[in-house]
């Protein structure tokens, strides 16, 4: 018997290998800003562009992932099907984004 990953393993092992640095540095990268925000005023989760972040934060955690996440006894067997998360951007883009206006060519005067 083969002990060969399967491709969509490897694949997953390849992009980790390329993007795990660089997406610890984003998270350690934001945790300080939001760091910073809370030493300059304790009360900053009140502010609408703050609430905006942390919300757009939690669209990125896959829905059924355990809060804590060194709990061996998960070990992801809660998570959903890939493919059914794999939409984060959009989500993120869509939460950040206006309501379609049908006449914001006339009201930008274009």
């Amino acid at each position: 018997m083969s002990s060969k990953p399967t491709p969509q393993k490897s694949q997953v092992s390849k992009i980790l290998e390329e993007e795990y640095l660089p997406l610890r540095a984003k998270i350690l990268e934001l945790g300080a800003a939001l760091d910073r925000l809370e030493l300059a005023d304790t009360n900053f989760s009140k502010n609408p562009k703050v609430l905006q972040l942390l919300q757009a934060i939690k669209l990125l955690i896959p829905e059924g992932l355990s809060e804590d996440t060194n709990d061996e006894s998960s070990n992801g067997k809660n998570l959903p099907d890939g493919k059914a998360q794999a939409r984060r951007a959009e989500k993120i883009q869509l939460h950040f984004s206006r309501i379609y206006n049908e006449s914001w060519r006339k009201e930008y005067d274009i």
